[in-house]
């Protein structure tokens, strides 16, 4: 799928299967960090919260997860529930405020909501340290477009106690591109340039299974020793 240029788009099958996806996830995540952590509570990110919603009106991620994090068994068992959602296009910022404002005015008081207009890589780290986002569990949605997540940014949540990431990762992208001695994304994602020579032999399927194993390397190299792979 191209990147969408408009403020809102249709929704990719695979995007569907995603939200399902995190969806179920969250719907387990938030109450049992609740019950677990109720002094610290359960801190999530959108690094890449986009407007909030589609055109044909089903949500985005940040949407799925503000709907989970205000249930009774979790914003009402802790002391704190933190939510920082961060989008780089000022439309896509503006539409999902207008969307906060319309749908989410009442907020109970126990529940931090942040939204920035602004960079991931940037701002990521600065703003959680302003809503005290690192004081315990922490889910940091990293869902780009597949080449977008910096690996020294997931480094630094892997620091980070009880954190948890999910992240798009397009390996075709990399096969596509490996050619290119000055394409830079590979080397940020995986934090090495060893992505290179691995895509550039082999049939692309050989080469999917060796991106995929290098970079789950990768994740245990960065302090993330367990992962679980699923393909859309």
């Amino acid at each position: 799928m191209a990147t969408p240029k408009t403020t809102l788009w249709d929704p990719a099958p695979h995007t569907k299967a995603k939200h399902q996806m995190l969806q179920g996830y969250l719907g387990a995540w938030f109450p049992i960090i609740a019950q677990g952590f109720p002094s610290r509570g359960p801190t999530y990110v959108d690094a890449f919260a986009g407007p909030g919603e589609y055109t044909d009106g089903s949500p985005g991620s940040p949407v799925i997860a503000l709907r989970h994090a205000l249930r009774d068994d979790v914003v009402g068992r802790c002391d704190k529930v933190r939510l920082l959602f961060i989008e780089e296009r000022t439309d896509r910022y503006k539409h999902l405020r207008s969307l906060i404002n319309a749908h989410f005015a009442n907020l109970p008081p126990n529940l931090v909501l942040r939204t920035v207009n602004g960079s991931y890589e940037h701002d990521l780290i600065p703003e959680l340290i302003k809503i005290r986002g690192l004081a315990g569990p922490l889910f940091v949605n990293l869902d780009g477009w597949g080449t977008d997540t910096r690996y020294n940014i997931v480094r630094t949540i892997a620091a980070q106690r009880s954190a948890e990431v999910l992240v798009t990762f397009s390996s075709q992208h990399f096969i596509r591109f490996t050619k290119l001695e000055d394409r830079p994304e590979g080397d940020l994602v995986f934090g090495t340039d060893a992505w290179r020579k691995i895509a550039s032999s082999g049939s692309p399927a050989e080469k999917k299974g060796r991106l995929l194993g290098l970079y789950r390397s990768r994740l245990a190299d960065a302090g993330f020793p367990y992962s679980l792979i699923f393909e859309l």
